[in-house]
């Protein structure tokens, strides 16, 4: 998020060079590598962590976008030893790239650890003054990192503005989730590149849904994966049994009563509805499915029972394709219409004109056929 500052040119990837590598158009700005330990250790002239990202910056060095600009970076939760190779290598007033060369010059011929470190070593020594001197000068390593654990407060900090402070916890918890799933779904992809756009969008986005006139949705309720039938026994599908309505639209209800049902929930434990605020909405939805029911319904004594499930139908695509938003910038439509199907669960609206007849005296348990 800090990297935002820079402009929205810049690109993170993941797992490609290295763990994280930063870009600016076609060059690559940073290359990170990133060591987590939970206890504390020290960071020494023999690490395994220290050599490894060595070798991993050798490796880089040469690549497609590396440029003698390209800054790379070992960031570790351990604390440096002092008068070791990585202490000189440090982004501080003890920075001294000339020594840490000198010491890797002097630990890379030593016999005790050549067999530790023999190919990694050797790549080193394959290499000219020169060539160390432009590579290590922009090297850095950062100790004592934050932990894992310490993320959210940083995270808190740098997104303070963004909502109400008494709901920073729940917009970093939103934060985190989308930007998981937006790098799982660029590591499992070809094009592994996670732009500035990209990451601003999410923040901007979580930023209008938490805005005192919106509402944040929660992305996992809508992936979850339903199990239909189980669903067949309940009398919101009878309501649609009732104007013959196909397997496929019966699917789609399942799926916009549980969304709605789960979200309602969630908003209401988390804090973020008004009090009395679901009860007003759904007393709004009743009030304008209640017009166009009682409107259609005054044909009931002069139409035939296929009439009947045909103005049933009409009136259920009514309120399927007229969202009714809870708030005045909360567009999503599964709210309105799994809030509809809620509602007709308790037989409060109905599609059918004769709904409430046909359906008040069935006994749900037993699963009976509709008339």
């Amino acid at each position: 998020m800090r990297r935002l500052t820079d402009g929205l040119l810049v690109s993170v990837s993941i797992e490609t060079l290295d763990d994280i590598v930063y870009e600016n158009e076609d060059n690559v700005t940073d290359v990170i590598q990133v060591k987590h330990h939970e206890s504390g250790k020290n960071l020494t002239s023999s690490s395994n962590d220290f050599w490894k990202t060595v070798k991993i910056w050798i490796d880089t060095k040469n690549e497609p976008g590396v440029t003698n600009d390209t800054l790379f970076y070992l960031i570790t939760t351990e604390t440096i030893s002092e008068d070791s190779i990585p202490y000189y290598l440090k982004e501080d007033g003890h920075r001294d790239v000339a020594e840490a060369i000198k010491k890797m010059d002097e630990w890379t011929v030593k016999e005790k650890v050549q067999k530790d470190f023999k190919k990694i070593f050797e790549l080193y020594n394959e290499m000219e003054c020169f060539e160390k001197e432009n590579l290590f000068k922009n090297c850095f390593i950062l100790d004592k990192s934050i932990n894992i654990s310490n993320i959210r407060e940083e995270i808190s900090k740098e997104i303070h503005h963004s909502c109400e402070p008494n709901q920073i916890e729940k917009f970093v918890d939103r934060l985190i989730e989308r930007w998981l799933t937006l790098v799982e779904t660029k590591i499992r992809s070809d094009y592994k590149l996670i732009s500035g756009v990209d990451i601003y969008s999410i923040i901007s986005e979580l930023r209008e849904e938490f805005k005192r006139d919106n509402l944040p949705v929660d992305s996992e309720i809508m992936e979850i994966q339903l199990e239909y039938e189980s669903y067949w026994r309940y009398m919101f599908i009878k309501q649609l049994d009732l104007i013959h309505m196909s397997e496929k639209t019966k699917r789609y209800a399942v799926e916009d009563y549980y969304q709605s049902r789960e979200q309602r929930s969630r908003w209401a434990r988390e804090g973020f509805l008004y009090p009395g605020e679901l009860d007003k909405y759904d007393k709004k939805l009743k009030v304008e499915w209640e017009r166009q029911f009682e409107f259609e319904k005054s044909k009931n004594n002069y139409l035939k029972k296929e009439d009947l499930i045909q103005i049933g139908q009409e009136i259920y695509n009514t309120f399927q394709k007229t969202g009714e938003p809870i708030r005045k910038n909360f567009s999503d439509p599964f709210l309105s219409r799994g809030s509809y199907h809620i509602l007709s669960d308790e037989l409060e609206v109905g599609w059918h004109p004769q709904y409430y007849e046909k359906l008040k005296s069935r006994n749900m348990k037993n699963g009976d056929e509709n008339d």
